[in-house]
């Protein structure tokens, strides 16, 4: 299982949460 799409994921939508 690879983290980074998680990272990615979660990334996007910590910055439509700060949008």
């Amino acid at each position: 299982m690879k983290q980074s799409t998680l990272q990615s994921y979660k990334i996007e939508y910590n910055a439509l949460c700060n949008w």
